[in-house]
């Protein structure tokens, strides 16, 4: 097997050139050209120090594909470890490397792929979102007539 990065959106695919990894870079890409991109991707890795909820993680597991990411703010609220993806050590990129090698080569993968579409329809399917935010407006007019 031969393994590659693949990058889009604003990227320096040159950081990656010492990975010994072919790399290619897609730059930015219109949305259903990127749907394409995480439905050919094998894992995603979201190297993330910081973020609040990424959409590129939902957008993934939409198309099926396990997320690998560190143990930061929202990415490992919508990873769940060793079921749809990996959550690894924040800072430790012997772990981020456990989870693509665990995503790759030790989970059964077509189980990831279904976990992930199981978990995105209940988790920010339309009608579950648009519940939560009719349950949130009528809390807040609710408690803003008192």
């Amino acid at each position: 097997d031969q393994w590659g990065i693949v990058v889009f959106g604003k990227t320096d695919p040159e950081a990656l050139v010492d990975m010994g990894l072919e790399v290619r870079s897609l730059g930015s890409l219109p949305a259903h050209e990127v749907v394409k991109v995480y439905q050919a991707a094998d894992v995603m890795v979201v190297p993330s120090l910081e973020d609040n909820y990424p959409n590129t993680v939902i957008e993934a597991m939409a198309c099926g594909t396990p997320v690998v990411g560190f143990d930061s703010g929202g990415i490992s609220e919508q990873i769940e470890h060793r079921t749809t993806g990996y959550v690894a050590q924040l800072y430790s990129a012997a772990d981020l490397a456990n989870g693509i090698r665990f995503v790759l080569e030790e989970a059964d993968y077509e189980q990831l792929t279904a976990n992930n579409l199981r978990v995105v329809r209940k988790r920010n399917s339309f009608g579950v979102v648009a519940n939560a935010y009719l349950s949130l407006y009528q809390k807040l007019t609710v408690s803003t007539e008192r």
